[in-house]
């Protein structure tokens, strides 16, 4: 048994791998090519983002609905479909509105996957609360890996013109198109069945799954931060401003490194409530030192700040979805996951660009208002789990 559930997880790893590897070429200077090279201001940046996380939850839906009801196989080969040519599409554009449409539809492909590698993962992973963290901290380590070397090619090929890094982008995501059919439906070693519609009507009625996607809604709000803050920051840090990419890159090779020790020490002993609070702070400091920052030192520790709070959110989050979710459907629980981070990405990257469209990056003062936000959300959570609701359902 554990072996014939090896080969199907190393292949739903080197797919998260490569997700993040094309995305992370692009996401670290998006904003500054946005901005520099398109002359886009902060709140253009910041609708452009937020409409790309809308969208991306919307595929999200339409992703976890497939792969519950028709084929993982076919949810992933499709996403990676839509991805590629869309990217393909936005490094030939120009206009706001264009960029808009392409990156917006790039995003609707790109939500295919989570929910679909999220649930497979759920379905191959040993059924203990170990297990499944174990399983979402490697793919943890996988999209750190991705984001790693994808955020170093920016650095080492700069000269490159504007296109393109979406065309090598949609290179990765035709690689992925190919894997994806070689990737498993199901567990073989387990019974599918097909989900009904009256599967669905559970997770409305999941009380503590839908308080739970409520606060993670907020969570992703601050965590929305980094993508679109790091950047504009940076833009007026460096005299290379591509050195960006190198700070995503140390990051996510210092999760790869730590994530394996972050699990076993911290968050196995550790309520998952407790991690995402510890890791929610953490995300709100690293923020909030950002603002501070005028080297390229003190912008790196504040970087790796924010990814040790990502590396105890993201896979606590995870597997407290799956504990929480009802098998028979887990993909749609993922999907609804996924939605909330949408709806949180959306709302935070149009807040922060807004904040330092009427503030400037150099003010303190968007950085203290989304720290003060952090700590709110944290103590909305500690009081949420005190409930009889969240007690209760994580016995």
């Amino acid at each position: 048994m554990e072996l014939s559930i090896k080969k199907p997880l190393s292949k739903l790893y080197l797919a998260t791998f490569i997700i993040h590897l094309a995305d992370y070429i692009i996401i670290p200077i998006l904003p500054i090519l946005l901005s520099i090279e398109k002359g886009f201001s902060p709140v253009q940046i910041g609708i452009l983002i937020g409409t790309g996380a809308l969208s991306f939850q919307f595929g999200s839906i339409i992703g976890g609905i497939i792969s519950d009801n028709i084929s993982r196989k076919i949810t992933l080969m499709t996403g990676a479909f839509i991805a590629a040519i869309t990217l393909i599409g936005f490094g030939q554009s120009e206009s706001f509105m264009t960029l808009v449409f392409f990156w917006t539809s790039s995003s609707v492909g790109s939500g295919f996957f989570s929910p679909t590698i999220k649930a497979s993962i759920s379905d191959f992973c040993k059924k203990t609360t170990d297990g499944k963290t174990n399983a979402f901290s490697r793919r943890g380590i996988s999209a750190n890996l991705g984001v790693a070397i994808g955020g170093l090619i920016p650095l080492l090929i700069f000269n490159l013109p504007f296109q393109t890094f979406f065309y090598i982008s949609a290179i990765f995501y035709i690689s992925l198109f190919f894997l994806s059919m070689f990737i498993p439906n199901h567990n073989d070693n387990q019974s599918f069945h097909k989900p009904r519609p009256k599967h669905f009507t559970l997770l409305f009625k999941n009380k503590p799954y839908l308080i739970f996607s409520l606060i993670t809604v907020f969570v992703w709000a601050i965590y929305a931060q980094l993508r679109i803050l790091l950047p504009l920051r940076a833009s007026v840090t460096f005299t290379n401003t591509k050195l960006v990419g190198s700070i995503w890159s140390i990051m996510s090779f210092f999760a790869v490194i730590f994530q394996t020790y972050m699990t076993k020490y911290f968050i196995k002993n550790l309520h998952l409530f407790t991690s995402i609070m510890l890791g929610t702070i953490l995300l709100g400091t690293g923020i909030l030192l950002i603002g501070f920052s005028y080297s390229y030192p003190l912008l790196l520790l504040s970087a790796l700040i924010f990814i040790i709070g990502e590396m105890l959110n993201t896979p606590s989050i995870d597997s407290m979805t799956s504990e929480l979710a009802k098998e028979e459907i887990i993909g749609a629980y993922f999907s609804f996951s996924n939605m909330s981070y949408g709806i949180g990405s959306a709302i935070g990257s149009y807040l922060g660009g807004s904040l330092i469209s009427a503030y400037g990056i150099l003010s303190l003062t968007p950085w203290l208002t989304i720290f003060i936000f952090s700590i709110s959300i944290v103590f909305l959570m500690f009081l949420i789990k005190r409930t009889s609701i969240i007690k209760n359902a994580l016995k």
